[in-house]
């Protein structure tokens, strides 16, 4: 009995680990997620044994990843701000243009402004929808799943847990390839930028 409690109470601080260690610079960031996938790999070990090696080389790819993301974004630095630059003279001649068509009587003030506010809208927009898709519904699940688990371990459900388990690895198998296709996009737009 006595061996039972010690595992429900490593299990159960494994599972704060994993559940709260917040987020903070890229270095400290990655030095958590290390720790919270070594506390992840300690209730597979306990949980789900012949998924550890699995998961472990889906964390290393999800970290692989990631690190790549860090790098072409070190290096993408000053392109970005000579394409922040680009952007600033886009909008100047954008509104340049619609000055010019109220000097020309070709529109009022009233409608220059609504174009203003139409344009800005759609960037807003575009880039809303761009972080939703990036992040957005996936990270609520997952914090589902980590309450989840914590309930399951608290409740010493096993067949929960494991299923909760395998349900993580399953997401995180997902979000891999959703990642290598934003990583994909990313190189393409270096390279866009780079050729311009």
């Amino acid at each position: 009995m006595k061996s039972k409690q010690i595992n429900k109470v490593i299990a159960m601080s494994l599972a704060v680990v994993f559940l709260l260690v917040p987020m903070v610079s890229f270095a400290e960031e990655t030095e958590q997620v290390v720790n919270r996938g070594a506390a992840l790999i300690k209730l597979y070990e306990e949980y789900l044994p012949d998924m550890v090696d699995e998961m472990e080389a889906l964390q290393a790819e999800h970290q692989s990843i990631r690190e790549e993301f860090r790098k072409l974004k070190e290096e993408l630095g000053e392109e970005r701000k000579i394409r922040k630059e680009e952007r600033k003279l886009e909008r100047d001649d954008f509104r340049n243009e619609i000055l010019e068509k109220i000097e020309n009587g070709e529109m009022t003030a009233e409608e220059a402004k609504a174009e203003f506010e139409a344009r800005r809208e759609e960037m807003r927009q575009g880039k809303r929808e761009e972080v939703k898709e990036r992040i957005g519904e996936n990270r609520e699940e997952r914090k589902s799943h980590r309450g989840e688990l914590k309930t399951a371990i608290e409740d010493e459900d096993i067949d929960t847990i494991k299923e909760i388990l395998q349900t993580i690895a399953e997401n995180l198998e997902q979000r891999i390839e959703q990642e290598k296709e934003r990583l994909e996009a990313f190189k393409e737009r270096i390279e866009e930028i780079n050729a311009e």
